[in-house]
């Protein structure tokens, strides 16, 4: 016979923790489509959270990540985010949490920074773009920027 013990809501000692339960979880989000490829966002509780740039071609194939760590594709844009990349042509552009600057990747090749180290935040990352700055203690500035890649 088994004994149950009755305790206050809360208080109990549960056998599974929290890293058993979400440790290996991976979210998926942000889904596009450049030509032949299908890119979308990896966020991984097992590497704090980072986000990270997959891709995909639509025939099949094993998935490749286009920016491995410690590559962190986020934005700040009025502090929620949103549309932390864009991808045309097969060039892709995001939004670096670390620094907060848009990189480009053409093809293959590796992140390039296409915008210089500034207070400014990037995101909804097509064309126009928003960008804003956070003046300390003050609400954020929008504007609108458009994006060339070529």
């Amino acid at each position: 016979m088994t004994f149950m013990r009755i305790a206050p809501y809360g208080s109990w000692a549960s056998v599974i923790s929290v890293d058993q339960l979400i440790g290996s979880s991976i979210g998926l989000s942000a889904v596009q489509i450049d030509g032949e490829h299908l890119y979308w966002l990896e966020s991984r509780a097992d590497q704090r959270g980072r986000t990270s740039l997959w891709r995909r071609p639509l025939s099949g194939g094993e998935p490749v990540e286009v920016t491995p760590p410690p590559a962190y594709v986020r934005d700040r844009v009025h502090e929620y985010g949103g549309g932390e990349y864009h991808v045309s042509g097969g060039t892709v552009v995001y939004s670096e949490f670390s620094d907060g600057r848009l990189y480009a990747i053409r093809g293959e090749g590796p992140p390039t920074p296409i915008t210089p180290e500034s207070d400014f935040r990037f995101g909804d990352i097509r064309l126009p773009c928003v960008r804003t700055i956070q003046p300390p203690a003050k609400q954020p500035i929008p504007s609108l920027l458009l994006i060339l890649t070529g």
